[in-house]
């Protein structure tokens, strides 16, 4: 075990006194003793007390180790949005962002404006006053602000611009200049007399036959081609929207739903007869294949397309769905999965859960500096329902040793071992199965017992098996 870089071993106390004032004067070399003020070691040199490692108490969240006195180490620290810095006649610590622009250069809008400075900071408010306005753009007597898209857009002439003619500085787009064009509606109600002309317009303002049966435009002129094109047509028989255009005998006949309309879905108008909807019903097989977004699926071809819990263990069928009742009987059972008979049931977190999981908890009693004495060492905190099953032990040098290991139970000792078991070889591992007071439950810890050994020993090992129940 190591505290504040200094490795410990074996059966080590060290001394603790409340503060500095009490370790007396030094001069026995290599003494450690533990000062609870500071909670910090010292180490007496021969000639003095000497701190060692720093206090990590001494350091919270997002703080710095710095010197704000000599040979004294203290927290720093800095809130969100700062750096840490120093400023004249101060001490180190987080500086705002006040504080930061005081130590930082930065350019006027006239050194943005004349290009003069390499070497200045540019800040937006210096940028911003070195913009040009629309006013600027249009009467082009400023050569050196900059011009953004904003004030740019400002000087675009609007088609009303264009048509009115009143503007000389204003930019013409070609956006504009074509919403200064007449259109069809311009040439027919003739309300405008400054929009151009155009050939396309003019060909658009012949009447449609839109205009024939609307019977709404009493200027367009009616010709033989649009005239035809005023007579209904099934479709807009069964949409029912059409009020003016005239019904034939055979685009009525065409107006009746076929069973390719019935499963689609997609026509709400056409009429529907027993014939064609009887050949829209779905079958299983059609079901099962989900080949078909349009049939209708009836409870008889339902019923027929459910897998049962054989389809689901073999896993034969990729095509039949599966029920909650027919899976619960696929599920395997933990039984199923430690015997690993069954190839096809599923196997689910439960079933695993309740396998018998085996692990092992114990550890090393060390001492390279004089000898091993008998100790008993707690070395692990139950966190989970389990059983001891055996124990088991090594010991490195020497002659002769026996162990043994106990459960503690809120201040309760039960040994697991009814007799110590001897380490006669070193370097063999021994071990025991005759358990005894094996089973833990949370909260409980396991101690290693080393209960006798030989001097010259080094090192002994114990181990503890252990099986989740």
């Amino acid at each position: 075990m190591k505290f504040h870089g200094v490795e410990m071993r074996g059966n080590f106390i060290c001394l603790t006194v409340s503060n500095t004032g009490e370790l007396g004067p030094a001069g026995v070399k290599g003494r450690l003793v533990h000062v609870e003020s500071s909670n910090a070691i010292y180490v007496d040199t021969g000639t003095e007390w000497k701190r060692t490692g720093i206090d990590p108490y001494l350091v919270d969240a997002n703080t710095l180790i710095g010197g704000i006195s000599d040979n004294v180490p203290a927290a720093v620290s800095a809130s969100e949005n700062q750096i840490f810095g120093r400023l004249t006649g101060g001490n180190i610590k987080g500086l705002s962002t006040a504080e930061i622009t005081t130590l930082i250069d930065h350019a006027t809008s006239a050194d943005v404006i004349d290009g003069t400075s390499n070497v200045v900071l540019i800040t937006p408010l210096a940028l911003a006053n070195s913009r040009a306005t629309s006013a600027d753009i249009v009467d082009g007597t400023n050569d050196t602000k900059m011009i953004t898209p904003n004030y740019l857009a400002q000087t675009r002439a609007t088609s009303a611009d264009i048509i009115a003619g009143t503007s000389n500085v204003l930019l013409v787009t070609p956006l504009a200049l074509s919403n200064s064009v007449a259109t069809s509606a311009d040439i027919v109600t003739g309300t405008n007399k400054i929009k151009t002309i155009t050939p396309y317009w003019l060909a658009n303002s012949v009447a449609t036959s839109a205009d024939i049966v609307t019977g709404t435009n009493r200027t367009e002129p009616i010709t033989p081609y649009w005239l035809a094109n005023s007579v209904a047509t099934s479709a807009d028989i069964v949409t029912g929207t059409e009020r003016t255009k005239s019904i034939t005998p055979y685009w009525l006949s065409n107006s009746v739903a076929t069973s390719a309309d019935v499963a689609t879905g997609t026509n709400r108008t056409k009429m529907v007869t027993p014939l064609f909807l009887a050949q829209t019903r779905a079958s299983s097989a059609d079901i099962i294949a989900g080949i078909s977004n349009t049939v209708l699926v009836t409870p008889l071809s339902l019923v027929n397309s459910r897998a049962t819990s054989a389809d689901v263990v073999t896993g034969t069928s990729t095509t039949k769905f599966i029920t909650p009742s027919v899976l619960t009987s696929s599920r395997s059972t933990s039984a199923d999965v430690i015997t690993g008979t069954s190839t096809t049931q599923v196997v689910t977190p439960s079933s695993i859960s309740n396998i018998v999981k085996p692990f092992v908890r114990g550890g090393t009693i060390a001492n390279d500096i004089d000898y091993l004495r008998p100790i008993n060492s707690p070395v692990w905190y139950c966190n989970l329902p389990c059983k001891v099953t055996a124990v088991r032990g090594m010991r490195v040098d020497g002659t002769a040793a026996t162990i043994n290991a106990r459960r503690n139970r809120s201040g309760s000792y039960a040994n697991h071992l009814g007799s110590n078991l001897s380490l006669a070889t070193s370097g063999a591992w021994y071990s025991s199965t005759t358990i005894q007071n094996s089973d833990y439950v949370v909260g409980d810890f396991l101690e290693i017992m080393l209960v006798t050994i030989s001097a010259s020993a080094s090192q002994v090992a114990i181990q503890v098996d252990f099986e989740k129940v």
